[in-house]
């Protein structure tokens, strides 16, 4: 039994790989310029 989980060791004795942080937009006010504010406005009023 010991002989079979011999080659799973190394899978757990890994160390975690850290992840990439979720993007986020920063807090501010946003220009009416922006891509994403011109498309929402297009969407709105069209």
């Amino acid at each position: 039994m010991k002989r079979s989980f011999a080659h799973l060791l190394p899978l757990f004795a890994a160390p975690p790989v850290p992840t990439a942080p979720v993007f986020q937009r920063p807090a501010r006010i946003a220009d009416e310029t922006e891509p994403l504010i011109v498309a929402g406005y297009r969407a709105l009023l069209s």
